[in-house]
């Protein structure tokens, strides 16, 4: 492994490079190997930045070699900080080539560019295209009713992730659903008992190692709290009492004082009906039963 300076940039082709003995490094966590992607396919960049200040700024680029100071493209603006990278490198317009991704980052002595150890081929192939089935309109389900889903691929051999999220960005999930083998046809039937309720955008996604087409629906599906009598967990709940004084916060039901087989109580709990969870209260400064 070979890592060159030239002026204050740095560029090294290293996979993980540096991160030892207190050096800036990062650790890539996709592009281990060689990738194809037909333009217009999104690419996954992703890794872990070292011994680099927080406020670090960092960039993801693509370049034909890896000579970061001979030519590259940005990806992202460059103002992005924090220790995770993870990005999308959309190959839309890109010409056919092969690229070196890579991530920069500026620091007071200068930019250190680490490259990614496998390429990206880009073709002028055409991407696959995913056509969602089911859900096919906005719909409410109840919390708990198994919601169906179905999709199809018109390529061969990419793998399948159905997920839930309040946008339609594939690397912010509220909820991942499955992670299904390669082929043309997926249906599931998603298990929503354990769903935070709201509203949500049903993701389809195809893979074919770090390289990946998705799509999202138009519209919204909810998961709903319906008005109906469900068992409620006993895991952590106070004792049991009667004459106490019960709140609906709006989020949560706080049960307090009350009598219970010993007499008066200043005790109490808080309810969380999303989670079927119960929560002690603090008895410090707490009002009389």
């Amino acid at each position: 492994m070979v890592c060159t300076a030239v002026l204050f940039v740095f560029a090294l082709a290293c996979g993980g490079g540096g991160g030892n003995d207190g050096e800036p490094g990062f650790r890539f966590r996709s592009l281990a190997e060689n990738q194809t992607a037909a333009a217009g396919q999104y690419v996954l960049v992703w890794g872990t930045l070292s011994n680099v200040p927080s406020t670090a700024a960092w960039t993801v680029f693509y370049d034909t070699d890896e000579d970061y100071d001979n030519g590259r493209t940005d990806v992202t603006g460059g103002g992005d900080t924090g220790f995770e990278v993870l990005k999308l490198w959309d190959t839309t317009g890109v010409p056919a080539g092969t690229y070196h991704v890579g991530v920069a980052v500026a620091l007071e002595s200068g930019t250190l560019a680490f490259y990614a150890p496998g390429a990206v081929e880009v073709t002028a192939g055409t991407p696959p295209v995913i056509t969602i089935v089911e859900p096919d309109a906005a719909t409410e389900y109840a919390r708990g009713d198994a919601v169906p889903l179905e999709a199809e691929v018109d390529q061969a051999g990419y793998s399948w992730e159905l997920f839930a999220g309040f946008a339609k960005d594939p690397l912010v999930r509220a909820v991942n659903i499955a992670a299904l083998p390669a082929d043309t046809h997926v249906a599931y039937s998603w298990d929503t008992a354990s769903v935070d309720p709201g509203s949500y955008y049903i993701g389809f996604l195809v893979r074919r190692g770090d390289v990946w087409t998705y799509d999202f629906t138009d519209f919204l599906i909810t998961i709903a709290v319906h008005d109906k009598w469900v068992p409620l967990s006993m895991n952590d709940a106070p004792e049991a009492r009667e004459d106490h004084r019960a709140v609906w916060t709006g989020a949560e039901m706080i049960v307090w004082g009350g009598k219970g087989t010993g007499g008066s109580l200043i005790t109490g709990g808080r309810y969380t009906p999303w989670s079927d969870s119960w929560q002690a209260m603090s008895v410090e400064a707490a009002p009389a039963a």
